[in-house]
């Protein structure tokens, strides 16, 4: 269902994000950051390649220093 995730580098910034997500009706999953990736955070938010794109200029534009990835199956 979840196809791209976003990485944060604190916890604070992932809470930031959440806030985003939620003001744009996306639909999303908190969840640990997969093993083959490192993250400072160690969450990431989970969501769909539909309006992913969109969701990480407004995160930019909010100075929310992030990174989108591929999540694999």
């Amino acid at each position: 269902m979840f196809s791209i995730i976003f990485l944060f580098n604190s916890l604070s910034e992932l809470v930031e994000a959440e806030n985003i997500f939620l003001g744009e009706g996306n639909t999303y999953q908190i969840e640990p950051v997969p093993s083959h990736i490192a993250s400072e955070c160690g969450m990431c938010i989970a969501t769909k390649e539909e309006g992913a794109e969109v969701l990480s200029a407004l995160l930019t534009g909010q100075g929310i220093e992030h990174c989108m990835v591929a999540k694999e199956n």
